[in-house]
């Protein structure tokens, strides 16, 4: 489908349909499959709107069974089709629904996502001029804005309510889907030599990986006791890691390996991140029998606290330690 058509059917149709803005997903990650598991679920007409690259083959391989249309922008056609949506926007009944924090000013009918409050509040230039930018497309816009969770995103979704002259920000919550995973295809890893822990993610410094290997250094872990397994793929930031570390690591890559292979590779998973707004890898395992060490962050804790696989830590030290206990009993 192309824009004519996407336009001409907002503008003629009758019946309930529903935009996904998923234009500022720039990479596979869990805005990505939060948006894909609500575009399941959804029964109304529906437009998926992506990057011409990147991520448009994973809404293909993901929505095979699912109604859709798949539109594919450039830069410049994103432009014109921002400025159009906008226009009629105040002139159809069509809702938008945007799974990330990217509000499009004066646009009707809009709902976006407040994953977690990292991006926002980091100390970086970068960070100040994101906060600067969302509030300004806040104060241009009158969008609903969705939480996922009851801790840092509720709060931080709370701080961005008032923000508009238009009128205040309505807030809702609109949680993750828990994935459904047949967790008998996690085939155990009976191999312990090296010891195989997993991690989440590539993409964002906020994963820690850097302090999760210094810490590991600082108490002595063997460098060749273990391996890291990285669900992700491969980025500038994961590069820095793996120059920077005595460590091997392995890049499982999400984009062409499907997560229950991954799980397959790995003895434990270790989530190091002090800002994750869930943590999809996390919970598909917190079904299995594969441990899962945590950082005692709230929002984990709201999420994960019940389940039989995860395993509380109170900081990053005390996860190396509890590596190193793992390592030694393995030996011993």
């Amino acid at each position: 489908m192309n824009l004519f058509q996407l336009f001409k059917s907002l503008l003629s149709s009758s019946e309930s349909q529903h935009i996904y803005n998923c234009w500022h997903i720039r990479c596979p990650n869990g805005m990505l499959y939060y948006a894909i598991d609500y575009i399941k679920i959804d029964s109304i007409k529906k437009f998926v709107i992506c990057r011409k690259k990147n991520i448009s083959h994973i809404f293909l391989q993901e929505l095979s069974n699912c109604n859709y249309n798949l539109i594919q922008l450039s830069s410049i056609s994103y432009l014109f089709f921002s400025l159009f949506l906008i226009l009629i926007s105040h002139i159809s009944s069509f809702k938008t629904f945007t799974p990330s924090c990217h509000p499009l000013p004066f646009l009707a009918r809009n709902t976006i996502i407040v994953h977690d409050s990292f991006p926002f509040t980091e100390l970086s230039i970068i960070s100040l001029l994101r906060k600067l930018i969302l509030y300004l497309s806040l104060f241009l816009s009158d969008c609903s804005l969705g939480f996922i969770n009851k801790t840092d995103s509720y709060k931080f979704a709370t701080s961005l309510k008032n923000i508009s002259f238009l009128g205040k920000h309505h807030i809702v919550f609109l949680p993750n889907i828990f994935p459904e995973f047949d967790v008998s295809l996690f085939s155990k890893n009976s191999e312990f030599c090296p010891l195989k822990i997993g991690l989440c993610g590539s993409n964002s410094s906020k994963k820690n990986f850097t302090k999760f290997v210094e810490s590991l250094l600082s108490h002595n872990v063997p460098v060749d006791k273990i391996k890291f397994v990285v669900y992700g793929f491969e980025t500038s930031y994961i590069r820095s890691v793996i120059r920077d570390s005595p460590y091997q690591f392995l890049i499982f890559d999400s984009t062409l390996h499907s997560f229950e292979s991954f799980a397959s590779n790995i003895n434990v998973l270790a989530c190091v991140s002090f800002a994750e707004g869930f943590c999809r890898p996390v919970a598909a395992l917190s079904q299995s029998q594969i441990p899962v060490l945590l950082l005692n962050t709230p929002t984990l804790v709201e999420f994960y606290s019940s389940s039989s696989s995860s395993v509380f830590f109170n900081s990053i030290d005390e996860i190396s330690l509890n590596i190193n206990l793992r390592i030694q009993s393995l030996v011993t």
